[in-house]
């Protein structure tokens, strides 16, 4: 039997039931460590080591060994990333069954004070509460929207609606791509766009790539809300194995040398790309996917920036990281019905098919 030398209260380790990733919780720093299996023979800890019959011995050894071995301070429990759920660990009892569980996300406080304490009415108009309540944010979004109507907008704050507060799968795409081959839409967001995820959804956002987003082994999209499909090249996307992964309520992840298991698909998508031409992968029927172009001006959110930030960009960047309480408030009060790119047409889409 293994043992810590000295249990520490704020420091929990957590093993997934699949026992391929160990956390280390941090309950004061409100920080977590994941450490996959592959590691775990560099890795040692100093830990008490107890036989039968025998005095407690101290022993420096690899993570690869405690965890093969009884130990008394890793807990074994299915890892969720909720916005619903308490953080840390809890236990659920269902059908006198108790089922240990783990939250990775350590930020779902604020987002269950902002459903249980609502800071804004519900009638109230989300675009307007957007420009008043969250400036920074709104001309963001309004630069990335660009010629988009406020509603299409509205849209993507109930897309977001759903992120934040449905444990659920989307399969509603957004795809902000370039406009032509000169102007590619360079500085109009995306990477500030997603910067801003990071910081909402810490955590439980992902990338893929043009590589990665068919590899078998696909753990990093597991209990993830936003995947990020960034630098899209659509003449050898295959578009069809994004469809299937982002209509599918479960997940089938594999880890290397392990058994797939099935999980949760919490998961929504963007997808973000300078190239112009789609090469017919995204038709103009398509239910799936809305086509947004963000301004065209090679350094839009620089002109913002100057005018309205005194060009520093640690000052917009403050600004807009300001504005997440208030925007997760204004998130919370907003539809939750997406509509489709069936039920409205985007003006990127009008532009691009020329309708």
């Amino acid at each position: 039997m293994y043992s810590l030398i000295q249990q520490e209260n704020n420091i929990k380790y957590i093993i997934n039931t699949n026992e391929t990733i160990l956390y280390i919780c941090d309950i004061d720093e409100m920080k977590i460590e994941s450490i996959v299996r592959e590691k775990w023979g560099s890795m040692k800890m100093r830990v008490l080591f107890t036989k039968k019959d025998s005095e407690p011995t101290t022993k420096q050894e690899t993570l690869d060994e405690i965890i093969k071995n009884r130990n008394d301070f890793i807990h074994k429990c299915e890892i969720i990333s909720s916005t619903l759920q308490t953080n840390g660990l809890f236990r659920r009892t269902y059908n006198n069954l108790e089922r240990q569980y783990f939250n990775q996300f350590l930020g779902s406080k604020v987002f269950l004070e902002c459903l249980e304490n609502q800071k804004y009415n519900d009638d109230e108009s989300i675009i307007k509460l957007l420009e008043q309540e969250t400036p920074t944010i709104y001309k963001l979004l309004k630069n990335l929207f660009h010629n988009e109507k406020d509603e299409v907008i509205e849209n993507f704050i109930a897309w977001l609606k759903v992120v934040s507060f449905k444990d659920k799968n989307q399969d509603i795409i957004w795809n902000f791509f370039g406009t032509n081959e000169e102007e590619q839409g360079q500085g109009a967001g995306k990477g500030v766009l997603i910067t801003l995820l990071n910081k909402i959804f810490s955590g439980l956002v992902s990338s893929v790539s043009n590589t990665t987003y068919q590899n078998n082994f696909n753990s990093n999209l597991m209990n993830k809300k936003v995947i990020v499909f960034d630098e899209v090249d659509y003449k050898y996307l295959k578009y069809e194995n994004i469809k299937d992964i982002t209509g599918s309520p479960v997940l089938r992840v594999e880890f290397k040398g392990r058994e797939p298991l099935e999980a949760k698909n919490v998961s929504s998508w963007l997808m973000f790309s300078n190239m112009h031409n789609l090469h017919n992968k995204i038709t103009s029927d398509d239910r799936r996917t809305f086509l947004i172009r963000p301004n065209p001006k090679n350094g839009s959110l620089k002109t913002i920036i100057n005018k309205d930030y005194d060009g520093d960009f640690n000052y917009f960047k403050y600004s807009l990281h300001d504005e997440i309480e208030n925007f997760i408030n204004i998130i919370a009060i907003a539809d939750d019905k997406v509509k489709s790119p069936l039920e409205m047409t985007t003006q990127a889409h009008r532009d691009y098919f020329r309708q």
